[in-house]
């Protein structure tokens, strides 16, 4: 190899020659748009999903992969764990009440 081509690679020449102008750096720069306006929904929150609407598309889901040609059994089976830890989880919230406390809270 020649030290001569390696110290002088030809296409890190031609991107030298092809540099930007003052004016074109500036512009560029002054197009980007801020972080605000690139990603404008970051301050919205995920509204609140009920069990109950999870358990709801859950079940919607499985009754639909049920239906197709191409039924996939371990898929169906995956949706039927989450939609029985979904009716575990919404049980496991619920706070046990003595038949008193239930009607006083009326």
């Amino acid at each position: 190899m020649d030290a001569e081509k390696i110290l002088n690679y030809p296409s890190e020449n031609e991107s030298l020659i092809e540099s930007l102008t003052d004016e074109e750096i500036i512009q560029g720069v002054i197009d980007v748009p801020s972080d605000d306006e690139q990603y404008p929904d970051d301050h919205n929150v995920l509204s609140r999903v009920s069990p109950k609407e999870t358990f709801l598309a859950v079940d919607i889901l499985k009754n639909y992969l049920i239906q197709q040609e191409k039924n996939i059994p371990n898929l169906v089976y995956a949706l039927l764990k989450v939609k029985d830890e979904i009716v575990f989880d919404s049980h496991a919230k619920k706070k046990q009440l003595t038949i008193d406390a239930y009607f006083s809270k009326e």
